[in-house]
């Protein structure tokens, strides 16, 4: 997973250069791709409760940003 975070990453540094914005679509998009498809099969499989979405599901999405940043920040200091 964390090989596509930085993988989707670096496609939004290649399009938008590094900016807010490159943090913003990569995080959202790794989010869309990874944790909302993994939270709603779940919830539809009845593996997990509606009710624990509403909290699980915005901090994820801060994991991921953060983790769009991180990789941002460091590649930067390869280049």
């Amino acid at each position: 997973m964390t090989a596509s975070i930085v993988f989707i990453t670096w496609l939004c540094l290649k399009v938008y250069g590094s900016s807010v914005r490159t943090v913003i679509v990569a995080g959202t998009t790794s989010w869309l791709m990874f944790f909302v498809l993994f939270w709603v099969a779940m919830v539809n499989m009845n593996l997990s409760k509606v009710g624990l979405l509403t909290y699980t599901l915005p901090l994820s999405w801060i994991e991921t940003t953060i983790c769009a940043w991180i990789t941002i920040k460091l590649s930067e200091k390869i280049n």
